[in-house]
């Protein structure tokens, strides 16, 4: 695989779904009430101290998106993925072989609770099969 193989134009959408997705699953009625009080329950913050800088925290979402889609892209193309269901499935082995085992560190060490990494990942699985859906049926 070359680098020139990757898919500026899919990355892109893909990081802008992507983002709209974990925009909406993360609404209070969704699974953004949740969060927010575990969140808080684990904290001690309040729901002001949650809000915090909304550009700082859209352009580190943004961003985190931007290289999750960039880095799902590379694994589309080096196996040739070309089906939006088998991009699902490559999403869903990233999220379970690398996000979903590493942000567990949090649990373990920072005494995070796991309802809050469970919260977490249930987006992130989403995001993983969405995103990666986007770029194979894209290529």
């Amino acid at each position: 695989m070359s680098f020139a193989e990757l898919q500026p134009v899919p990355i892109a959408i893909a990081t802008v779904v992507g983002f709209i997705a974990l925009f909406v699953l993360y609404l209070p009625p969704i699974l953004g009430n949740p969060w927010g009080a575990q969140v808080r329950a684990y904290t001690g913050a309040t729901d002001q101290q949650l809000q915090g800088s909304l550009a700082k925290g859209i352009a580190i979402w943004v961003a985190g998106t931007l290289v999750n889609a960039i880095v799902l892209d590379v694994l589309i193309v080096s196996l040739d993925v070309r089906a939006a269901l088998d991009g699902a499935i490559v999403g869903a082995v990233l999220w379970a072989g690398v996000a979903a085992p590493f942000s567990a560190w949090s649990v373990g060490f920072a005494r995070q609770p796991v309802a809050l990494w469970g919260i977490n990942n249930v987006a992130f699985l989403i995001l993983e099969l969405i995103m990666g859906a986007v770029l194979a049926a894209m290529r």
